[in-house]
């Protein structure tokens, strides 16, 4: 249960601000000319994949 609510509390406070100031941070040291939310999307992205690639090794090692 407290688990849970720490995972909520990193999902809605935490994540948000780091993927908003990374995409910041990204846009004005390489001066993209690309939409917030599309950085924003690849950040996320980037972290979505490993994810899923050690999901698929879990299962395929049991």
């Amino acid at each position: 249960m407290v688990s849970g609510l720490f995972l909520f509390g990193y999902v809605t406070v935490l994540l948000p601000v780091v993927l908003y100031t990374g995409s910041l941070a990204l846009i004005t040291m390489f001066g993209l000319n690309m939409p917030l939310y599309i950085v924003v999307a690849i950040i996320g992205g980037f972290g979505v994949v490993p994810m899923k690639f050690f999901w698929w090794i879990k299962i395929f090692l049991q």
